[in-house]
């Protein structure tokens, strides 16, 4: 029984040291303290993981947990197309599949490096490359392995994916083409919408999540996938901006989706099942954003831009959309998002309860505190 590193960890830790981001020995010990590291084992079959005290999790294949670090461990395996999507595989792990067959099943050279661990504090270490990832790294190059990176449709999306994250990475001319083969055969077709949607929403998580959208744009799957977002170049300039200052996933899909039909965003919400708080948010941007463009500093448009998009009630959201509203208008609006903030604190200002003991109940508080508001208006405005 071999046990090897594998995967993202590896990656990173490779190209951290090629970009010089290891200042001190120091910096190692805490990469390799926190990051999350995935095990290939050898040589082993599930009786004897089971018998060394690991605790099998994989449903469709063997991995296992350590039994001190919780870690997970896989039995090398080998992968067989037999049907259509991402789940159409089967799988042979026994003790007969060697590293490098398991290397090879892998999606990018890059994420096809292992590392035999020669020490407790990963000090010293061999690496087992035999696709030539590191010098992918080095190159900054997306690289399939083999053809069989065109049986799983959703190598697609972990590119655009990648691209989010490594933004200075292109991709190799061949895989390019591969990829839009498999949109043109339509593999991509049978991706199931909460893997699109897990892809899309680590995008928004790195720093460029624009091409996330560019890469599907590239190999034609944008079309299929998400046909009526668009307007690319100017959302990165904006997005640029907004990454520099906010760590926000939910104001940057707010960005990314705001010039969109109310009609076309609702239904792109329930085909990719997004959750509430990216649906909300992006939701009042669309309907109101253009309401915010156009505003005029009169009582009744003002109050009526507050209860709409629930101000009183969802304060910071109503916050996030302000922000959205000048990183999209431009430094030049920052007054007009300033001013409607302050507005908002004066209107909450408003003794609810002192109201309610003149005995003002139901349709009549309602009316009796707006009447107010528009007077606390009409007052900061003069």
């Amino acid at each position: 029984m071999e046990v090897f590193l594998v995967g993202g960890a590896v990656r990173d830790f490779l190209l951290a040291k090629i970009n010089g981001d290891f200042k001190t020995p120091a910096d190692v010990n805490n990469y390799w303290m926190t990051v999350e590291k995935d095990w290939v084992v050898v040589n082993s079959a599930p009786e004897e993981m089971l018998a060394l005290g690991y605790r099998r999790v994989g449903k469709s294949f063997p991995v296992f947990l350590h039994p001190d670090t919780k870690e997970e461990h896989a039995l090398a395996r080998t992968e067989r197309k037999v049907a259509k999507g991402y789940t159409g595989f089967e799988c042979y792990a026994e003790k007969d599949v060697t590293l490098e067959e398991d290397l090879q099943r892998r999606d990018l050279t890059i994420n096809a490096i292992a590392m035999r661990v020669l020490s407790p504090d990963f000090s010293t270490y061999e690496l087992i490359d035999p696709y030539q990832g590191e010098q992918d790294l080095k190159n900054r190059l997306f690289r399939h392995i083999s053809p069989a990176f065109a049986e799983d449709p959703v190598r697609v999306l972990r590119v655009a994916r990648l691209a989010a994250r490594f933004g200075n990475f292109e991709i190799n001319s061949d895989t390019l083409l591969l990829m839009k083969k498999m949109v043109a055969e339509g593999e991509i077709d049978a991706l199931v919408p909460e893997r699109v949607w897990q892809e899309w929403a680590r995008s928004l998580q790195e720093n460029y999540p624009w091409r996330f959208f560019d890469v599907l744009e590239n190999c034609n799957a944008q079309q299929k996938l998400f046909p009526e977002i668009k307007n690319f170049a100017v959302k990165q300039k904006i997005l640029m901006k907004v990454i520099e200052e906010h760590p926000s996933d939910t104001l940057r899909f707010a960005i990314e989706v705001f010039d969109m039909d109310e009609h076309a965003f609702l239904r792109l919400i329930n085909q990719y099942r997004i959750p509430t708080d990216f649906r909300d948010l992006a939701l009042i941007v669309i309907k109101y954003y253009p309401f915010y463009t156009s505003l005029i500093w009169e009582s009744e448009t003002i109050l009526t831009l507050f209860e709409r998009t629930d101000a009183f009630r969802r304060r910071h959201r109503f916050n996030d959309f302000l922000m959205i509203c000048h990183y999209l208008a431009g430094d030049q609006d920052k007054i007009k998002s300033s001013r409607l903030l302050a507005l908002l604190t004066e209107l909450t200002k408003i003794d609810n309860a002192a109201i309610g003991s003149q005995g003002f109940k139901g349709e009549a508080f309602a009316a009796k505190l707006r009447e107010i508001r528009i007077a606390t208006i009409d007052t900061y405005l003069q």
